[in-house]
C-alpha cells in the first residue's frame, strides 16, 4: 500500500491552469464569433451600399428621362402657343370686329333656315347705304286692357298685308285704383300677323322696332306710346334689299 502526499500549492497550480485555459478559450470562442459578426455585417453593408448605389443610378437615370419629357412638353407647349396666337391674329384678322362677328351669326343662321348661299351672295352684292324709301306711314291703335271696353283695335299696312295690334297692362293712378287704359311704363304686348305668313309676338315696354321683309319690300316699324290709351305705329316701306 502506497500513500501520496496531499500538496496544496501544485492543486492550486493546476486549477489555475485549467481556469487559465478556460478563460482562453471563451476568449477565443469570442472572437471567432465577433470576427463572424463583423465579417457578416460587412457583406450586408456591402449589399445595402451596392442597392443603394443602384437605386441612386435609377433614380438619376429616371430624372434624366424626366428632364428630356420636359423638354419635349416645352418645346410642344410653345409650338401650341404659337399656332394659337396665329389663329387668334387671324381670327382678329377676319372676324374679330363685333360688326363682323354679328353678321358671320346672321349669315349662319340664314343659311341654317335653307337660304341657299347664291341668294345671300346676289342680296350683299344688292346692298348699299343709299335706301329707296317711301314717305313713313304713321298710324294709331288702342291697347287693350283688362278693363277696356272697346272693340278690339288694329292698324293695318301694304294693302293689308301686316296687322298690328297689342294689349298691355291696366294702368293704376295715385290712388290706387285701377283705369281702363294700358301702363305706358309695362311692357306691351305686340302682335305682328303677316297675311299668309308668320304672326310675332313680342312683348318689351315701348318703344319696339321690327321689320317685316315681303318679297322685293321692306317694312320697317317703330310701335311708340301716343296719347292715353293709343300706341302710334310709324312704317316705312323701303326697296329690299
Amino acid at each position: 500500500m502506497s500513500f501520496r502526499l496531499y500538496d496544496p500549492h501544485e492543486r492550486r497550480r493546476q486549477s489555475a491552469v485549467q481556469k487559465a485555459m478556460r478563460q482562453t478559450i471563451v476568449i477565443v470562442i469570442c472572437i471567432i464569433v465577433l470576427s463572424l459578426i463583423y465579417h457578416l455585417g460587412e457583406n450586408m453593408a456591402d449589399a445595402k451600399g451596392r442597392e443603394a448605389q443602384n437605386e441612386l443610378s435609377e433614380l438619376r437615370n429616371n430624372k434624366t428621362d424626366m428632364e428630356k419629357q420636359l423638354v419635349t412638353l416645352r418645346a410642344d407647349n410653345l409650338t401650341q402657343k404659337n399656332k394659337l396666337d396665329e389663329l387668334e391674329r387671324q381670327y382678329q384678322a377676319d372676324i374679330g370686329d363685333d360688326n363682323l362677328r354679328a353678321l358671320n351669326r346672321l349669315l349662319r343662321e340664314r343659311l341654317a333656315s335653307g337660304v341657299t348661299t347664291e341668294r345671300l351672295q346676289q342680296v350683299i352684292a344688292a346692298t348699299s347705304n343709299v335706301r329707296n324709301c317711301s314717305a313713313p306711314d304713321t298710324k294709331r291703335f288702342i291697347v287693350a286692357t283688362p278693363l277696356s271696353k272697346t272693340p278690339t283695335s288694329k292698324v293695318s299696312f301694304g294693302s293689308g298685308l301686316i296687322t298690328i295690334t297689342g294689349d298691355g297692362t291696366t294702368a293704376v293712378n295715385e290712388k290706387g285704383g285701377k283705369e281702363s287704359w294700358y301702363d305706358p311704363q309695362k311692357p306691351v304686348h305686340v302682335i305682328i300677323a303677316v297675311r299668309g305668313g308668320e304672326t310675332v309676338n313680342k312683348e318689351e315696354v315701348l318703344p319696339i322696332h321690327y321689320s317685316v321683309i315681303q318679297g322685293a319690300t321692306e317694312y320697317r316699324f317703330t310701335i311708340n306710346n301716343s296719347a292715353r290709351s293709343y300706341a302710334e305705329v310709324t312704317t316705312d316701306q323701303c326697296a329690299y334689299p
